[in-house]
């Protein structure tokens, strides 16, 4: 089995895998969030009023704490990405998706890549199909080209698990 899909990918689909990634990670500031409120609840004398701290203001004091955490961490997160070389340059124009009994494929104007297909997680949206390996190496498969091959997406559904 040898099957092909060909795509124009845009600026308009990275946007959509960048907002579908961030929305993803949204959630991580909760775990800091909540690390940096245990942290600061231990470090504390926690509610001995012999310390002068009372239990209301020792979680109060906790969750601000958390807070601070959260959101430095979310700035050096940013930062980092800021001065890191390696952004991200969509490759727009044509894209060829092949797909056989055992891999995926993509080749564009600059590169190819091939991965197994049961490595890959599939997590679709109303209008993108993406395809993310374990090194977070993403592949971006618009709805408006799979559209002409319902085959193509059948067979990927199959063959790869849903996230």
């Amino acid at each position: 089995m040898h099957m092909e899909l060909t795509a124009e990918l845009t600026k308009k689909d990275y946007a959509a895998f960048q907002r579908y990634a961030m929305f993803r990670l949204r959630k991580l500031w909760v775990v800091f969030l909540l690390l940096g409120a245990y942290v600061a609840w231990t470090s504390f004398p926690g509610a001995d009023p012999e310390e002068g701290l009372s239990f209301s203001s020792g979680v109060i004091a906790a969750l601000i704490l958390g807070a601070l955490v959260a959101g430095g961490t979310a700035a050096a997160s940013l930062l980092l990405l800021a001065i890191l070389p390696n952004k991200l340059r969509p490759v727009v124009g044509t894209h060829v998706f092949t797909l056989t009994s055992s891999d995926f494929q993509e080749k564009n104007s600059i590169s190819s890549m091939s991965v197994r297909l049961d490595v890959v997680r599939r997590h679709e949206t109303a209008k993108h199909v993406f395809l993310v390996t374990p090194t977070h190496v993403a592949f971006i498969l618009p709805k408006r080209a799979l559209k002409a091959a319902p085959e193509f997406l059948r067979l990927l559904i199959e063959r790869t698990k849903h996230a």
